[in-house]
């Protein structure tokens, strides 16, 4: 008789991208779609959910029957956005990682055009598109000012561009080396840890823009600032 060897497993995929969602609604369903709809089809998307009271379960199982690339978890009781977000990243598998969010989307190049920076250049440890950005009932707003100059290969410099640079925080949105970020120390020590956690990543490598704007972001509070004095008036306020 043939000898049966060890038991196949899954390839790892270049990138993982996590959904930490609660509460997702009905605009869970596009923002799973944009991520599937990528002309990049190398990925996992893990799905975290924070113990949701609508109908985002039955939605993440409804495409996870329908995507084998699609891996759905589910808290049985809320906690925390944070806990959550670490969740999607502990479980990640591959080299790349991305965040998703369920009010966000992505034009189906988006990871296609990220990648090939990181191939490129071993000291890149997170590469972002620029955004379109839209309010809440889905009325376009304009392209966003969110450009960092933090690919200097000082790492000094790189952390100057940052503190005095950022605007919106939309460079969480896009891909990161994985073994990077999951060193990161910085996790829920400020009240805008999106912020401190680039802040730390322009310590560790150079953060790369594309200049295509490939995010689509629906905001839910007002971004446009005149001065970074009144955003952080406003923040600080909120």
């Amino acid at each position: 008789p043939v000898k049966s060897g060890p038991a196949s497993r899954e390839p790892v995929p270049r990138v993982s991208v996590g959904l930490a969602v609660y509460n997702g609604g009905k605009l869970l369903s596009q923002a799973i779609e944009s991520v599937l709809a990528q002309d990049f089809g190398d990925f996992e998307l893990i799905i975290s959910d924070n113990c949701s009271t609508d109908q985002t379960e039955e939605t993440c199982l409804h495409y996870q029957k329908m995507d084998r690339r699609i891996r759905y978890s589910r808290f049985s009781e809320n906690l925390g956005m944070l806990t959550n977000f670490l969740n999607v990243l502990g479980l990640a598998t591959a080299p790349f990682f991305m965040f998703a969010s369920h009010d966000d989307l992505r034009e189906k190049t988006f990871m296609s055009a990220c990648l090939p920076p990181f191939d490129r250049d071993p000291s890149v440890v997170l590469v972002y598109a620029r955004s379109k950005v839209f309010d809440a009932n889905s009325q376009f707003l304009g392209i966003a000012q969110d450009r960092l100059m933090a690919d200097q290969d000082s790492p000094q410099e790189r952390f100057k561009h940052l503190i005095w640079e950022i605007g919106m925080g939309n460079a969480i949105y896009g891909i990161f080396r994985t073994s990077i970020l999951k060193n990161i120390t910085s996790w829920g020590e400020a009240l805008f840890g999106d912020n401190l956690l680039l802040a730390e990543l322009t310590l560790l490598g150079k953060i790369v823009q594309i200049d295509e704007p490939l995010f689509i972001r629906r905001l839910t509070r007002n971004y446009n600032y005149r001065s970074h004095d009144e955003r952080n008036t406003q923040l600080m306020s909120e």
